[in-house]
This record gives C-alpha cells, sequence and structure tokens, in this order.
C-alpha cells in the first residue's frame, strides 16, 4: 500500500512541474529490438548502468540470446583506448598536476630537497596500495558493498563478452569529442528559474521518504525509462549539461549505430538514462527509419548459464617488450605500459587487461639507500618483515631468487573471495622494483602472467660513464653507466615537468651519484 502512495505522489510531482506521467509507459524494457529500415537480421539496444552492484546485473534470457545473435559489440566508448586518450589530452596535464600540487603542496622550501630514511610506512604503502586507476577502470567497487557486487561494472561486462564471444567491439563515441562536449556542458546558462522548480520538485519527493538515485534505482529495476528519463532530468539541472551531455551525445551515438546496422548486426549497450525521451536514442534511431520494439525480460536458466560461461572464458593475447623510459628495466606484457609521474617516493607503471579482468603494474620505490646508509640487503630483510601485514589476502607461497645480480622474492596471495595476486620484489642499493599482476581466479598462476614474470630483467652495474640528457633537453649531465633517472614518456605532453632525480653508483669504486631538480610553479 505504501508503494502505492509513494508511486501516486511521484506521478502528480512530476504532472505538476512539467514531467508527463503516462499509464502506459512509452519505453517499459531496457532491452529493446531493432528492425526495419533495410535490416535483414534484428540489431539490440539495451540499457546500461555504469555500476558493478548486482542491481545492474538482473540480466534475462533475452539479453544473452541477444548478446550472442549479434556480429559486433558496442558501447559508449571503447575502455582499452581510455588510457590513451586521457594521457594525450588536457586529463593528463589535470593529472600531472594534481600529483605536483600533493608532492610540493606545504612548506616547500623546507620540503623539496627532504630526503627522509624510508621508514615501515613507507615500504607498507607501497607493497599494499592498489595502482590508483585500479578500481576505476576494472572493478568500480563502492568498498563496503563488495559482498552485494559483480567481478565487474555491466559495461566492461559487455565489452569483456563481446572479445570473449569473438565479436568486433566498437566504441560509438570519440573520447576528444566527449571531452569537448564536456566543456561546453559546464559552461552553465542561466536558468534560475527552471532550477528552482527541479530543486522544489526534488525536495518534495525527498520528503516522501525516497532520495531521487534510489527512485532512479527503482525505475531501472523495473525497466522503467519513463520515470527513469524524468528523475535524471530532474537531476541533472543545468540546461547545458543535458544538452550536451546527454542529447548531442545521443546524436553522435544513434548515428554510429546506423552505419554499423547498415553493415552487420549489433548490440549495443548504453548508459539507460541516453534511451528515452524525444532527445533519446530510440526516438532518434525511430526518425532514421527503424522500428525499436521492447523486448520482455524472462528470467531462466539461459541467463545464468550464459553468464557463468562467459565469465570461464579468456582470451589469449600477444605479449610484447615494454621498456620504462629510463631504459632500467623491462618487461613482456599484452599492450602499452602507461607510466605516471612519480608521487612522493614512488613512481608507478601499470597496463590493465581488460578483456581478461587483469592487470599488471610495475613500481618503484626510492629508498636513496647510501644516502641514508642502508644497503639493499637491509632494505630486503625490513621488506620481508612486513610482507604478512600488508601483502593482500592469505600468503601461500614465497621464494627467494637472483634477478640480473639483484635479490629478488617472489609472492603467491590468495585473496578471500578466491583470486590470486602475484608479486616479484627485486632489491637494489637505490630503490625497491615492486612487478605485480592480479586476476580472476587463479589467472596469475597461468601462462600468461608467467610470460610477465619470466621476462623481467633490470639493467645490472654497467662501466664507465655517459651523459645523460631530459627529454625536455633542459638538464644534462654525465653519471655512471648504469644510473637510474625519473624520465618521462614524451608522448605525455606535460605542462608541468615533473621533479627530475637521477642515481647512480660507479661499479668500480662503488661511490654514489645523485641529482635531484625540484620545480616550484608558483602562481
Amino acid at each position: 500500500m505504501c508503494r502505492k502512495i509513494v508511486a501516486l505522489v511521484l506521478l502528480n510531482l512530476l504532472n505538476v512541474y512539467g514531467l508527463k506521467a503516462q499509464s502506459i509507459p512509452k519505453y517499459p524494457s531496457l532491452l529493446w529490438k531493432i528492425t526495419g529500415n533495410g535490416l535483414s537480421k534484428p540489431s539490440y539496444l539495451y540499457g546500461t548502468m555504469h555500476v558493478s552492484s548486482k542491481i545492474a546485473f538482473h540480466l534475462g534470457d533475452s539479453f544473452f540470446i541477444a548478446l550472442k545473435s549479434a556480429e559486433a559489440v558496442a558501447l559508449e566508448s571503447d575502455p582499452s583506448l581510455w588510457l590513451a586518450e586521457m594521457l594525450h589530452t588536457e586529463a593528463e596535464h589535470e593529472l600531472s598536476y594534481d600529483i605536483y600540487r600533493r608532492n610540493n603542496a606545504y612548506n616547500f622550501y623546507k620540503n623539496a630537497f627532504y630526503l627522509s630514511q624510508i621508514n615501515n610506512k613507507m615500504i607498507s604503502a607501497s607493497l599494499a596500495r592498489n595502482p590508483e586507476l585500479l578500481n576505476g577502470m576494472m572493478y568500480r567497487y563502492s568498498g563496503y558493498g563488495q559482498e552485494f557486487e559483480e567481478e565487474t561494472y555491466l559495461d566492461l561486462f559487455i565489452y569483456q563478452s563481446g572479445h570473449r564471444l569473438k565479436k568486433q567491439v566498437i566504441g560509438l563515441e570519440d573520447f576528444a569529442e566527449v571531452d569537448s562536449l564536456l566543456k561546453l556542458a559546464m559552461q552553465r546558462e542561466d536558468d534560475d528559474e527552471q532550477d528552482e522548480k527541479n530543486r522544489v520538485a526534488l525536495k518534495k519527493i525527498r520528503k516522501e521518504g525516497k532520495s531521487p538515485s534510489e527512485m532512479l534505482e527503482d525505475a531501472y529495476r523495473r525497466g522503467d525509462l519513463d520515470m527513469l528519463d524524468s528523475i535524471q532530468k530532474l537531476m541533472n539541472g543545468s540546461a547545458n549539461y543535458q544538452k550536451f551531455m546527454l542529447e548531442e551525445r545521443n546524436k553522435i551515438m544513434a548515428r554510429n549505430m546506423d552505419s554499423i546496422m547498415k553493415t552487420k548486426t549489433l548490440f549495443t549497450g548504453i548508459g539507460a538514462a541516453h534511451l528515452a525521451g524525444e532527445q533519446g536514442v530510440i526516438e532518434i534511431l525511430r526518425r532514421r527509419g527503424y522500428t525499436l520494439t521492447p523486448v520482455v525480460q524472462h528470467y531462466g536458466k539461459v541467463s545464468k548459464k550464459s553468464k557463468e560461461k562467459i565469465e570461464g572464458l579468456s582470451v589469449s593475447r600477444t605479449f610484447s617488450t615494454q621498456k620504462s623510459s629510463d631504459g632500467c628495466f623491462e618487461v613482456d606484457i599484452p599492450g602499452t605500459l602507461y607510466e605516471f609521474p612519480e608521487e612522493y617516493f614512488i613512481k608507478e607503471y601499470f597496463y590493465p587487461d581488460l578483456v581478461n579482468g587483469a592487470f599488471y603494474s610495475i613500481r618503484r620505490v626510492r629508498t636513496y639507500g647510501p644516502l641514508i646508509h642502508y644497503s639493499a640487503a637491509m632494505m630486503q630483510a625490513k621488506t620481508d618483515s612486513l610482507l604478512f601485514e600488508n601483502i593482500p589476502g592469505k600468503l601461500i607461497s614465497k621464494k627467494q631468487y637472483v634477478i640480473n645480480n639483484y635479490n629478488a622474492i617472489e609472492i603467491l596471495s590468495k585473496l578471500k573471495k578466491g583470486d590470486y595476486q602475484r608479486y616479484v620484489l627485486v632489491f637494489t642499493p637505490i630503490e625497491i622494483f615492486i612487478f605485480r599482476a592480479g586476476g580472476r581466479k587463479d589467472y596469475v598462476k597461468k601462462g600468461e602472467a608467467n610470460k610477465f614474470f619470466k621476462s623481467i630483467k633490470l639493467n645490472g652495474p654497467k662501466e664507465g660513464w655517459r651523459t645523460f640528457t631530459t627529454y625536455n633537453q633542459d638538464i644534462s649531465i654525465k653519471m655512471p653507466a648504469s644510473s637510474f633517472h625519473d624520465e618521462t614518456d614524451t608522448r605525455m605532453k606535460r605542462i608541468f615537468s615533473p621533479d627530475k632525480s637521477f642515481q647512480g653508483i660507479e661499479s668500480s669504486s662503488g661511490d654514489y651519484f645523485m641529482l635531484k631538480r625540484v620545480s616550484l610553479h608558483d602562481v
């Protein structure tokens, strides 16, 4: 009874504020069949939520039947391109500046050249902390509800399914294009009257005992795109945001769907907010001559078996050798190794194998050992004492060996949900290298992860001296030939040049040399 009262109150509110509620929904499903306009076979359109919570994964038999029937799978964007595209735009500049600001925000003149003795807290953070982009790109866990979440978010599940079922996977949008639309969306126009109406409506909705986000979730559960469209318009507020982040993007996605469907059958998964309304993808496609019909979802054995089968598949990848920009290490991975600016005493390299739900990371921890009278053996002993506390899950095995004349420790751990992670720690006189891989179930114990760990190479001591020059040629210096230095890939086009650090040990004498440059951007 209470649910009926809440529904009636909400419908009255939507009518009062100009949002046409209908007794018979115009858009009653998340899944739509696309026919007509010369198509010999149907294509399909599905409205997603960009989350990993179970609400997004109540997928019916029809979802998997439609997905399997298509020759190609389309998403808003191609996740495999996100890092490459981000690191060539202003988003990367913002990342670089954020790191600079965190490193140098306080007491610049006191802290700029201060070298603290590496302590337990620093080593613990290096071992325990996940790569910064890992959760956002691969899982989107909330942090408190993992028992109620799937292995990944729905869009990435569709992306993985497309690849695992050997279909072509396509992004409907270009990152730079969306980035430019976002800038326009943020240029807010004055629309105080409409904003006030939205605020009043939202306030009254909250008084009825549910937040707008809860009502969005309820609408998604029911597949009620009419209600979802009405609520999201109230929540968006800005006319500019509605225009550029929804309507303009809808045109782009519908246009590209139209182009693809002329040559192959297509399963498209995009945010549910893009589907309904006169400017939604459904109506745009109808105006282009297509017939879109809602598909009733049935929940039987097909959906459960299909999901389990897809999640059990993996895709064989081609590995290639990737080197750090200073040439101090190389390793084989199934893609591009992305290098990020050094933050405090850590430098990060990262590659997400999104298709297989796995990741590879390398972390370099600057110890400045000779300056603080700490040998590599002493650093290894300190680190070894912290492994039990800071390696996630249960420590399954630990073994020691040597890589290019440096002592190394290999570790295998098992997380509570059954996934394994694997580490190789290498101890040099001036740095600790942490090579790490993670994936679903026993992925890191198998062949592909073995390629990564067996390929690790570090440049050992070299005779003589050579000249090092930074990529923007602002510093040139002679150092021992095997020096390691903090150098950033020139492709990243940084506007805030990262701090520079060169370290080297002369092979015959054991003498230590260092250059450190820190920039003050006083604006």
